[in-house]
């Protein structure tokens, strides 16, 4: 009977775009908890900023996925970036269950953060097109990532810190392949 069960499971293994998905959002959270970014880059080591250094990085991937839609590979391109989405939809639900949010508030809770995470999808998808520039990245990282609206006095180590992460995007772009994405490999830019 258990030799049985196990065959029954073992024939619904997740598909290895699913895999691939979810090894990537493993790979973009370890990316998104390196050090330098907390002392280096001066990220506030907080839960907002550790979400939207973490979305930024899923977001990076995300984009280096569909740039070449012609791609022999689209398909598996499209079900690999769902699984990554995917995954960072679940890790965001699971994180709030642990805070202690309620079965019932999760659901309400989860949907106000989607928007929040679509928001910054759509941010990012024209931050990140060959017309935007530096300086509108650093801007944009600095109202999400160093959480520094246009009330707040100037901080010089944060324009600073900014520029520096909008850089550090620039070389994202440049470093993630699609083809390496697809086998599972994430190539971060060095962290200076």
């Amino acid at each position: 009977m258990l030799q049985k069960l196990l065959t029954v499971f073992t024939k619904f293994k997740a598909r290895p775009a699913v895999t691939t998905g979810e090894n990537l959002y493993g790979q973009c959270v370890s990316q998104s908890r390196q050090v330098p970014f907390y002392t280096d880059y001066g990220v506030e080591d907080e839960i907002g900023a550790r979400f939207e250094l973490l979305c930024l990085h899923v977001i990076l991937v995300l984009h280096v996925m569909k740039l070449d839609p012609a791609q022999s590979d689209h398909e598996q391109a499209k079900e690999t970036s769902q699984a990554l989405f995917d995954a960072l939809l679940r890790a965001l639900d699971d994180t709030m269950r642990e805070q202690g949010v309620g079965d019932l508030s999760v659901a309400k809770k989860m949907k106000a953060l989607g928007r929040v995470v679509y928001a910054r999808l759509k941010a990012w998808d024209d931050l990140l097109s060959p017309q935007a520039n530096a300086p509108e990245r650093a801007d944009y990282i600095l109202k999400t990532v160093y959480a520094r609206d246009e009330d707040d006095g100037a901080i010089e180590s944060h324009d600073h810190n900014a520029a520096l992460m909008a850089e550090y995007v620039e070389k994202a772009l440049k470093t993630l392949s699609v083809s390496a994405l697809l086998r599972g490999k994430t190539a971060w830019p060095e962290l200076n």
